[in-house]
Protein backbone atom coordinates (compact mmCIF):
# COMPACT_ATOMS: atom_id res chain seq x y z
CA UNK A 1 0.00 0.00 0.00
CA UNK A 2 1.16 3.70 -0.86
CA UNK A 3 2.20 5.86 1.92
CA UNK A 4 0.77 9.05 2.32
CA UNK A 5 3.36 11.08 2.44
CA UNK A 6 2.67 14.94 3.30
CA UNK A 7 6.34 15.60 1.94
CA UNK A 8 7.18 19.94 2.10
CA UNK A 9 10.68 19.61 0.36
CA UNK A 10 12.30 22.58 2.36
CA UNK A 11 15.09 23.68 0.90
CA UNK A 12 17.97 25.47 3.35
CA UNK A 13 20.76 26.11 1.01
CA UNK A 14 20.22 23.76 -1.67
CA UNK A 15 19.66 21.23 0.58
CA UNK A 16 15.97 19.41 0.93
CA UNK A 17 14.68 17.90 3.93
CA UNK A 18 11.38 16.23 2.58
CA UNK A 19 8.94 16.14 5.68
CA UNK A 20 10.38 19.76 7.46
CA UNK A 21 8.33 22.72 6.84
CA UNK A 22 9.07 26.42 7.42
CA UNK A 23 8.10 26.93 10.43
CA UNK A 24 9.54 23.69 12.09
CA UNK A 25 12.67 24.82 10.85
CA UNK A 26 12.47 28.08 12.04
CA UNK A 27 12.24 26.98 15.52
CA UNK A 28 15.15 24.38 15.29
CA UNK A 29 17.28 26.59 13.75
CA UNK A 30 16.38 29.56 16.44
CA UNK A 31 16.38 27.06 19.35
CA UNK A 32 19.09 26.07 18.56
CA UNK A 33 21.06 29.85 18.30
CA UNK A 34 19.66 30.34 21.84
CA UNK A 35 21.13 26.74 22.60
CA UNK A 36 24.57 27.66 21.92
CA UNK A 37 24.04 31.21 23.31
CA UNK A 38 23.22 30.21 26.71
CA UNK A 39 25.93 27.57 26.99
CA UNK A 40 28.59 29.94 25.99
CA UNK A 41 27.70 32.71 27.92
CA UNK A 42 27.12 31.14 31.15
CA UNK A 43 29.56 27.69 31.08
CA UNK A 44 32.45 29.45 29.55
CA UNK A 45 32.66 31.61 32.25
CA UNK A 46 31.41 30.10 35.52
CA UNK A 47 34.68 27.21 35.86
CA UNK A 48 36.49 30.56 36.48
CA UNK A 49 34.69 32.21 38.42
CA UNK A 50 34.09 29.28 40.85
CA UNK A 51 38.29 28.41 40.71
CA UNK A 52 39.52 31.87 40.95
CA UNK A 53 36.70 34.11 42.63
CA UNK A 54 35.49 31.35 44.82
CA UNK A 55 38.42 29.36 45.33
CA UNK A 56 37.25 26.00 44.28
CA UNK A 57 39.90 23.62 44.46
CA UNK A 58 40.09 21.88 40.44
CA UNK A 59 38.22 18.89 41.60
CA UNK A 60 35.73 20.73 42.90
CA UNK A 61 35.25 22.64 40.12
CA UNK A 62 34.68 19.64 38.07
CA UNK A 63 31.93 18.41 40.38
CA UNK A 64 29.91 20.92 38.55
CA UNK A 65 29.93 18.91 35.48
CA UNK A 66 29.82 15.77 37.32
CA UNK A 67 26.73 15.76 40.08
CA UNK A 68 24.77 17.83 37.56
CA UNK A 69 25.06 15.10 34.41
CA UNK A 70 24.86 12.38 37.13
CA UNK A 71 21.87 13.85 37.62
CA UNK A 72 21.00 14.31 33.75
CA UNK A 73 21.46 10.98 32.66
CA UNK A 74 19.92 9.18 35.20
CA UNK A 75 16.68 11.28 34.93
CA UNK A 76 16.72 10.50 30.75
CA UNK A 77 17.88 6.68 31.53
CA UNK A 78 14.93 6.18 34.23
CA UNK A 79 12.28 8.89 33.83
CA UNK A 80 12.20 10.67 30.89
CA UNK A 81 12.77 8.11 28.12
CA UNK A 82 10.90 5.47 29.18
CA UNK A 83 7.84 8.69 29.28
CA UNK A 84 8.46 9.67 25.30
CA UNK A 85 8.72 6.43 24.16
CA UNK A 86 4.99 5.87 25.62
CA UNK A 87 3.40 8.68 25.11
CA UNK A 88 5.68 10.54 22.29
CA UNK A 89 5.11 14.06 22.76
CA UNK A 90 8.73 15.52 22.01
CA UNK A 91 8.31 19.16 21.23
CA UNK A 92 6.41 19.24 25.01
CA UNK A 93 9.73 17.46 26.56
CA UNK A 94 12.20 20.42 25.04
CA UNK A 95 9.64 23.04 25.80
CA UNK A 96 9.03 22.14 29.53
CA UNK A 97 12.15 20.94 30.20
CA UNK A 98 13.58 24.72 28.84
CA UNK A 99 10.88 26.60 30.59
CA UNK A 100 11.68 24.73 34.28
CA UNK A 101 15.22 25.29 33.73
CA UNK A 102 15.21 28.76 32.96
CA UNK A 103 13.30 29.53 36.26
CA UNK A 104 15.34 27.22 38.54
CA UNK A 105 18.34 29.24 36.97
CA UNK A 106 16.49 32.53 38.47
CA UNK A 107 16.35 30.40 42.16
CA UNK A 108 19.79 29.57 42.30
CA UNK A 109 21.31 32.64 42.21
CA UNK A 110 18.54 34.02 44.95
CA UNK A 111 20.44 30.99 46.89
CA UNK A 112 24.09 31.74 45.45
CA UNK A 113 23.58 35.55 46.57
CA UNK A 114 22.50 34.88 50.19
CA UNK A 115 25.75 32.53 50.34
CA UNK A 116 27.67 35.39 49.31
CA UNK A 117 26.45 37.64 51.69
CA UNK A 118 26.92 35.03 54.19
CA UNK A 119 30.69 35.28 53.50
CA UNK A 120 31.58 32.15 53.31
CA UNK A 121 32.77 31.11 49.50
CA UNK A 122 32.94 27.60 49.15
CA UNK A 123 29.51 27.46 50.55
CA UNK A 124 28.61 30.08 47.98
CA UNK A 125 30.77 27.68 45.31
CA UNK A 126 28.52 24.64 46.21
CA UNK A 127 25.06 26.36 45.52
CA UNK A 128 26.16 26.75 42.11
CA UNK A 129 26.94 23.21 41.73
CA UNK A 130 23.97 21.87 43.92
CA UNK A 131 21.44 23.93 42.28
CA UNK A 132 22.55 23.38 38.83
CA UNK A 133 22.47 19.59 39.56
CA UNK A 134 18.71 19.65 41.22
CA UNK A 135 17.87 21.71 37.95
CA UNK A 136 19.17 19.07 35.48
CA UNK A 137 16.42 16.85 36.84
CA UNK A 138 13.59 18.60 34.94
CA UNK A 139 15.91 20.55 32.36
CA UNK A 140 17.02 16.13 30.38
CA UNK A 141 13.78 16.26 29.51
CA UNK A 142 14.93 18.62 26.52
CA UNK A 143 17.85 16.56 25.75
CA UNK A 144 15.65 13.33 24.81
CA UNK A 145 12.82 15.27 23.54
CA UNK A 146 15.75 17.20 21.37
CA UNK A 147 17.37 13.83 19.89
CA UNK A 148 13.73 12.02 19.27
CA UNK A 149 12.00 15.26 17.54
CA UNK A 150 15.33 15.65 15.00
CA UNK A 151 15.15 11.57 14.24
CA UNK A 152 11.05 12.35 14.13
CA UNK A 153 11.41 15.33 11.18
CA UNK A 154 14.15 13.42 9.25
CA UNK A 155 14.37 10.22 7.22
CA UNK A 156 17.78 8.51 7.69
CA UNK A 157 19.93 10.11 4.68
CA UNK A 158 19.03 13.81 6.19
CA UNK A 159 19.85 13.41 9.81
CA UNK A 160 23.79 14.56 9.35
CA UNK A 161 23.04 17.32 7.57
CA UNK A 162 20.34 18.46 8.91
CA UNK A 163 22.63 18.40 12.67
CA UNK A 164 25.39 20.00 10.75
CA UNK A 165 23.14 23.25 9.64
CA UNK A 166 21.85 23.26 13.26
CA UNK A 167 25.21 23.05 14.13
CA UNK A 168 26.32 26.03 12.01
CA UNK A 169 23.23 28.11 13.14
CA UNK A 170 24.48 27.40 17.37
CA UNK A 171 27.95 28.23 16.20
CA UNK A 172 26.81 31.63 15.77
CA UNK A 173 24.60 32.06 18.63
CA UNK A 174 27.92 30.24 20.37
CA UNK A 175 30.19 33.36 19.30
CA UNK A 176 27.25 35.97 20.20
CA UNK A 177 26.93 34.21 23.93
CA UNK A 178 30.87 34.07 24.50
CA UNK A 179 31.62 37.79 23.12
CA UNK A 180 28.63 39.00 25.16
CA UNK A 181 29.83 36.61 28.20
CA UNK A 182 33.78 38.43 28.31
CA UNK A 183 32.09 41.80 28.32
CA UNK A 184 29.86 41.05 31.00
CA UNK A 185 32.00 38.38 33.25
CA UNK A 186 34.28 41.15 34.72
CA UNK A 187 36.46 39.41 36.97
CA UNK A 188 33.54 37.26 38.27
CA UNK A 189 31.11 40.47 39.08
CA UNK A 190 28.99 39.34 36.49
CA UNK A 191 27.82 36.35 38.22
CA UNK A 192 27.56 38.41 41.68
CA UNK A 193 25.45 40.74 40.06
CA UNK A 194 23.43 38.55 38.59
CA UNK A 195 23.46 38.71 34.78
CA UNK A 196 24.85 36.04 34.17
CA UNK A 197 22.19 34.17 35.38
CA UNK A 198 19.32 36.69 34.03
CA UNK A 199 20.02 35.79 30.63
CA UNK A 200 20.82 32.55 30.33
CA UNK A 201 17.31 31.64 32.22
CA UNK A 202 15.25 34.36 29.76
CA UNK A 203 17.12 32.12 26.97
CA UNK A 204 16.09 29.24 27.92
CA UNK A 205 12.33 30.34 28.75
CA UNK A 206 12.32 32.01 25.22
CA UNK A 207 13.64 28.53 23.39
CA UNK A 208 10.75 26.87 25.39
CA UNK A 209 7.98 28.95 24.38
CA UNK A 210 9.52 29.10 20.50
CA UNK A 211 9.27 25.52 20.09
CA UNK A 212 5.75 25.12 21.75
CA UNK A 213 4.32 28.23 18.96
CA UNK A 214 6.42 26.41 16.23
CA UNK A 215 6.32 22.50 16.07
CA UNK A 216 2.85 21.54 17.09
CA UNK A 217 2.01 17.96 18.06
CA UNK A 218 -0.78 17.12 15.40
CA UNK A 219 1.99 17.61 12.43
CA UNK A 220 4.80 16.18 14.08
CA UNK A 221 2.54 13.06 14.40
CA UNK A 222 1.64 13.18 10.35
CA UNK A 223 5.51 13.35 9.85
CA UNK A 224 6.63 10.87 12.31
CA UNK A 225 4.26 8.03 10.55
CA UNK A 226 5.80 8.21 7.40
CA UNK A 227 9.16 8.73 8.38
CA UNK A 228 9.11 5.63 10.82
CA UNK A 229 7.20 3.93 7.46
CA UNK A 230 10.43 4.87 5.88
CA UNK A 231 13.50 4.18 8.03
CA UNK A 232 12.74 1.43 10.24
CA UNK A 233 10.51 -1.47 11.91
CA UNK A 234 9.10 -1.61 15.53
CA UNK A 235 10.30 -4.31 17.80
CA UNK A 236 9.19 -4.63 21.19
CA UNK A 237 11.96 -6.76 23.00
CA UNK A 238 15.35 -4.69 23.07
CA UNK A 239 16.82 -8.56 22.16
CA UNK A 240 14.80 -8.57 18.43
CA UNK A 241 16.74 -5.41 17.94
CA UNK A 242 18.88 -5.44 14.94
CA UNK A 243 22.63 -4.77 14.93
CA UNK A 244 21.71 -4.21 19.37
CA UNK A 245 25.01 -6.02 19.75
CA UNK A 246 27.00 -3.56 17.68
CA UNK A 247 24.53 -0.50 18.87
CA UNK A 248 26.08 -1.33 22.54
CA UNK A 249 29.60 -1.42 21.38
CA UNK A 250 29.57 2.15 19.45
CA UNK A 251 28.12 3.33 22.90
CA UNK A 252 31.22 2.06 24.96
CA UNK A 253 33.22 3.76 22.03
CA UNK A 254 31.50 6.59 22.61
CA UNK A 255 31.75 6.58 26.72
CA UNK A 256 35.64 6.40 26.52
CA UNK A 257 36.32 8.99 23.48
CA UNK A 258 33.48 11.68 24.91
CA UNK A 259 34.88 10.63 28.79
CA UNK A 260 38.36 11.27 27.18
CA UNK A 261 38.24 14.53 25.12
CA UNK A 262 35.44 16.00 27.97
CA UNK A 263 37.59 15.33 30.85
CA UNK A 264 39.43 18.14 30.41
CA UNK A 265 37.16 20.88 29.36
CA UNK A 266 36.84 22.81 32.86
CA UNK A 267 40.81 22.41 33.13
CA UNK A 268 41.66 23.74 29.75
CA UNK A 269 39.52 27.31 31.34
CA UNK A 270 42.02 27.15 34.15
CA UNK A 271 44.97 26.00 31.95
CA UNK A 272 44.22 29.54 29.61
CA UNK A 273 43.18 31.78 32.83
CA UNK A 274 46.67 30.51 35.01
CA UNK A 275 48.84 33.32 35.84
CA UNK A 276 52.09 31.93 34.88
CA UNK A 277 50.57 30.45 31.57
CA UNK A 278 48.46 32.77 29.17
CA UNK A 279 46.94 34.52 31.74
CA UNK A 280 43.98 35.33 29.24
CA UNK A 281 40.83 37.25 31.06
CA UNK A 282 37.50 37.00 29.76
CA UNK A 283 38.26 38.55 26.87
CA UNK A 284 40.90 35.72 25.79
CA UNK A 285 38.42 33.16 27.17
CA UNK A 286 36.08 34.24 24.79
CA UNK A 287 38.32 34.42 21.87
CA UNK A 288 39.12 30.84 22.29
CA UNK A 289 35.64 29.81 22.84
CA UNK A 290 34.70 31.81 19.09
CA UNK A 291 37.60 30.51 17.35
CA UNK A 292 35.97 26.60 18.64
CA UNK A 293 32.16 27.91 17.54
CA UNK A 294 34.12 28.83 14.04
CA UNK A 295 34.83 25.27 13.59
CA UNK A 296 32.11 24.44 14.20
CA UNK A 297 30.16 26.51 11.93
CA UNK A 298 33.19 25.50 9.01
CA UNK A 299 33.33 21.64 9.34
CA UNK A 300 28.80 22.02 9.22
CA UNK A 301 29.13 23.42 6.06
CA UNK A 302 31.59 20.96 5.00
CA UNK A 303 29.50 17.79 6.17
CA UNK A 304 26.74 19.02 4.12
CA UNK A 305 28.73 18.74 0.95
CA UNK A 306 27.39 16.09 -1.51
CA UNK A 307 31.26 14.97 -1.13
CA UNK A 308 30.81 13.75 1.88
CA UNK A 309 27.53 12.03 1.83
CA UNK A 310 27.50 8.87 3.44
CA UNK A 311 30.69 9.39 5.10
CA UNK A 312 29.56 9.78 8.30
CA UNK A 313 31.98 6.40 9.80
CA UNK A 314 35.39 8.44 8.34
CA UNK A 315 34.14 11.00 9.87
CA UNK A 316 34.08 9.60 13.00
CA UNK A 317 37.48 8.55 12.95
CA UNK A 318 38.60 12.37 12.02
CA UNK A 319 36.77 14.15 14.81
CA UNK A 320 38.49 11.34 17.32
CA UNK A 321 41.93 11.80 15.55
CA UNK A 322 41.53 15.62 16.36
CA UNK A 323 41.42 15.45 20.13
CA UNK A 324 44.94 14.31 20.83
CA UNK A 325 46.48 16.75 18.28
CA UNK A 326 44.26 19.74 20.11
CA UNK A 327 46.17 19.03 23.08
CA UNK A 328 49.25 18.22 21.65
CA UNK A 329 49.29 21.74 20.25
CA UNK A 330 47.90 22.98 23.40
CA UNK A 331 50.68 21.79 25.79
CA UNK A 332 53.70 23.38 23.78
CA UNK A 333 52.48 26.03 22.04
CA UNK A 334 54.43 29.06 23.00
CA UNK A 335 51.90 31.99 22.53
CA UNK A 336 48.26 32.08 23.42
CA UNK A 337 47.42 33.72 19.53
CA UNK A 338 49.12 30.09 18.55
CA UNK A 339 47.22 27.74 20.78
CA UNK A 340 44.03 28.89 19.35
CA UNK A 341 44.97 26.34 16.42
CA UNK A 342 43.99 24.02 19.40
CA UNK A 343 40.25 25.68 19.94
CA UNK A 344 39.94 24.86 16.21
CA UNK A 345 40.93 21.42 16.55
CA UNK A 346 38.60 21.35 19.50
CA UNK A 347 35.75 22.45 18.22
CA UNK A 348 35.91 20.40 15.18
CA UNK A 349 36.40 17.08 16.97
CA UNK A 350 32.92 18.43 19.09
CA UNK A 351 30.86 19.04 15.96
CA UNK A 352 32.25 15.67 14.06
CA UNK A 353 31.74 12.99 16.42
CA UNK A 354 28.59 14.62 17.47
CA UNK A 355 27.02 14.88 13.97
CA UNK A 356 28.52 11.36 13.05
CA UNK A 357 27.93 9.97 15.84
CA UNK A 358 24.29 10.61 16.04
CA UNK A 359 23.69 9.80 12.20
CA UNK A 360 25.71 6.42 13.03
CA UNK A 361 23.26 5.33 15.41
CA UNK A 362 20.07 6.42 14.84
CA UNK A 363 20.05 4.69 11.75
CA UNK A 364 19.57 1.85 13.91
CA UNK A 365 17.37 2.49 16.66
CA UNK A 366 13.83 1.67 16.16
CA UNK A 367 11.34 4.37 16.74
CA UNK A 368 9.68 2.83 19.44
CA UNK A 369 13.26 2.82 21.40
CA UNK A 370 14.41 6.54 20.43
CA UNK A 371 13.65 7.79 23.99
CA UNK A 372 15.40 4.79 26.10
CA UNK A 373 18.10 4.39 23.81
CA UNK A 374 19.04 7.94 22.96
CA UNK A 375 19.02 8.59 26.66
CA UNK A 376 21.67 6.07 26.75
CA UNK A 377 23.80 7.81 23.89
CA UNK A 378 23.09 11.60 25.35
CA UNK A 379 24.45 10.18 28.64
CA UNK A 380 27.88 9.10 27.11
CA UNK A 381 28.31 12.94 26.33
CA UNK A 382 26.35 14.37 29.69
CA UNK A 383 28.40 11.93 31.85
CA UNK A 384 31.71 12.46 30.09
CA UNK A 385 31.27 16.47 31.34
CA UNK A 386 32.04 15.39 34.82
CA UNK A 387 32.85 12.03 35.78
CA UNK A 388 35.98 11.74 34.03
CA UNK A 389 37.28 15.58 35.61
CA UNK A 390 36.23 14.26 38.79
CA UNK A 391 37.68 10.94 39.40
CA UNK A 392 40.75 11.35 37.07
CA UNK A 393 42.14 14.64 35.51
CA UNK A 394 40.41 16.87 38.56
CA UNK A 395 42.28 14.56 41.44
CA UNK A 396 45.36 14.08 39.35
CA UNK A 397 45.87 17.61 38.95
CA UNK A 398 45.37 18.56 42.46
CA UNK A 399 47.87 15.95 44.10
CA UNK A 400 50.64 16.64 41.64
CA UNK A 401 49.88 20.63 42.57
CA UNK A 402 50.11 19.84 46.47
CA UNK A 403 53.75 17.94 45.70
CA UNK A 404 55.17 21.13 44.67
CA UNK A 405 54.65 20.79 40.71
CA UNK A 406 53.49 24.06 38.98
CA UNK A 407 49.60 24.31 37.71
CA UNK A 408 50.95 24.08 34.59
CA UNK A 409 52.64 20.70 34.53
CA UNK A 410 49.45 19.72 36.56
CA UNK A 411 47.07 20.33 34.02
CA UNK A 412 49.35 19.12 30.99
CA UNK A 413 49.23 15.63 32.66
CA UNK A 414 45.78 15.71 32.75
CA UNK A 415 45.87 16.48 29.18
CA UNK A 416 47.97 13.32 28.94
CA UNK A 417 45.41 11.28 30.30
CA UNK A 418 42.42 12.44 28.50
CA UNK A 419 44.24 11.39 25.39
CA UNK A 420 44.92 8.10 26.63
CA UNK A 421 41.50 7.50 27.69
CA UNK A 422 40.49 8.68 23.92
CA UNK A 423 43.07 6.02 22.19
CA UNK A 424 41.21 3.52 24.31
CA UNK A 425 37.60 4.41 22.82
CA UNK A 426 39.91 4.73 19.11
CA UNK A 427 40.66 1.44 19.83
CA UNK A 428 37.21 -0.55 20.46
CA UNK A 429 35.75 1.69 17.68
CA UNK A 430 37.88 -0.48 14.75
CA UNK A 431 35.93 -3.20 14.39
CA UNK A 432 32.60 -1.13 15.06
CA UNK A 433 33.98 0.89 11.87
CA UNK A 434 34.76 -2.26 9.67
CA UNK A 435 30.85 -3.07 10.51
CA UNK A 436 29.44 0.30 9.66
CA UNK A 437 31.59 0.21 6.02
CA UNK A 438 30.28 -2.98 5.45
CA UNK A 439 26.60 -1.92 6.05
CA UNK A 440 27.42 1.78 3.70
CA UNK A 441 28.73 -0.96 0.85
CA UNK A 442 25.78 -3.13 1.34
CA UNK A 443 23.62 0.07 1.26
CA UNK A 444 24.67 1.36 -1.76
CA UNK A 445 24.50 -1.87 -3.38
CA UNK A 446 20.60 -1.96 -2.61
Amino acid sequence: MALSREEKHVSVFKITYRFLSKGQFFGLSTFQFLAYFRRAIFYTFVIVYLSETLKLTTTEVTLLATIGMIANTVSQTTVWGRLLDRFHYPSAFVSIGEMVAGIGHVLVFVWHLQALESGNLRYAGYTIIIGLALIEVPWSMSNVGWSALVSDLTVDDERSKLMAMLSFIGGIGGIFGALSGGFLFLDGEGFINGILFYIPAAVMIASGLLVMLTIKQHELETVFKNTVDLNHVNTENFKDIPNRKWILAFLVALVFINFGRNSVILITQLYLAEDSGYNVGGEGLALFRNVASIAVMLWSLLINMNSLKGRDNELFIVGTICVPLAYVWLMFSPTFELSLISAFLIGSSQIIIEVSSYALISKMIPPNWRGRLFSLYNATFMLSFGIAGTLITGPLSDILITQGYSNLFAYRMAFIAAMMIVLVGFVIFIPIYRFFKTETLASNQD
